[in-house]
């Protein structure tokens, strides 16, 4: 832990700013003093090694993660910016979900989760209504997902099967998003057995299971949560894993695209059709 806490550059805080409220705190909590601070955060370090992620469920460290937010800017927002498994040792239950989301919301205001279930429904739905309406002009990747999703037997998240119909128009593979573990893997196995690439993908057990994991080389396998898996018969694994998800059991869905091409293509769909950037 650093023994002053350097103001992030302007020009950083100029780009990286965009969006948030709380970007840089620089007055300190009532009662306060930088060492008291680094005191709280040294406890948290011990809480986590003594209890691991069980930990997370203390009122304590509730108290002491909320407390501690200006703390954790100055580190996330530090020239030269910290990697993320640097992170991930100053701030271990910061990588488990509630607290996750709790720093988002300090950050931009917003609640996450419902945000995203918002999002993901009603721009899927416009999505899906796009794609349907011109179906003859799609090319046999796309008509496949199209013809899955009409044949599932229940409901399917609209804001999901979008995903997957960029997937495949866009023709990238499913592999620049998701990884397939065996039903019977553990955190452990996972890191053991699976070659992780430099960025995070969902990694789902190959089974009607509820596990799911993400992970990248730099941080690890990290969360477990707990997601609801429906059955449903699909030409693709990957695909049925993700079409029967409920979306509002999960905390946030990281996605990047293959190193073949780049996010911003992936930017403007709309009603009139969908353009590459």
């Amino acid at each position: 832990m650093d023994e002053d806490l350097p103001e992030p550059s302007k020009k950083c805080a100029k780009v990286d700013s965009y969006g948030c409220v709380n970007w840089q705190p620089s007055k300190l909590p009532e009662g306060e003093t930088l060492e008291s601070l680094y005191e709280k955060q040294r406890e948290l370090l011990n809480i986590y090694s003594q209890e691991g992620q069980r930990g997370a469920d203390q009122k304590r460290v509730n108290d002491l993660m909320a407390l501690l937010y200006m703390q954790q800017r100055h580190n996330i927002n530090a020239t030269p910016s910290p990697s993320m498994s640097d992170l991930q040792k100053e701030w271990p239950f910061l990588f488990i979900k509630k607290f996750l989301l709790q720093h988002f919301c300090t950050l931009t205001g917003i609640e996450l989760e419902p945000r995203l279930r918002e999002s993901l429904a009603s721009k899927g739905k416009r999505l899906l209504h796009y794609f349907k309406s011109q179906l003859l002009k799609w090319k046999k990747e796309v008509k496949t997902v199209l013809y899955s999703i009409e044949n599932q037997m229940e409901d399917v998240d609209p804001g999901l099967a979008a995903i997957i119909l960029m997937i495949a128009y866009f023709k990238e593979k499913e592999d620049a998003f998701f990884l397939l573990a065996d039903e019977t893997s553990t955190q452990a196995d996972i890191e053991a057995q699976i070659s992780l690439p430099s960025t995070p993908r969902l990694i789902m057990l190959d089974s009607n299971t509820t596990e799911m994991f993400l992970g990248s080389k730099d941080i690890g396998i990290i969360g477990s949560p707990r997601l609801p898996w429906r059955h449903c018969d699909t030409e693709s694994i990957t695909m049925q894993r993700v079409l029967s998800q409920h979306v509002n059991d999960t905390c946030a869905c990281v996605f990047n695209v293959s190193s073949t091409t780049s996010m911003p293509q992936w930017q403007h769909a709309t009603a009139d059709g969908i353009r590459k950037r």
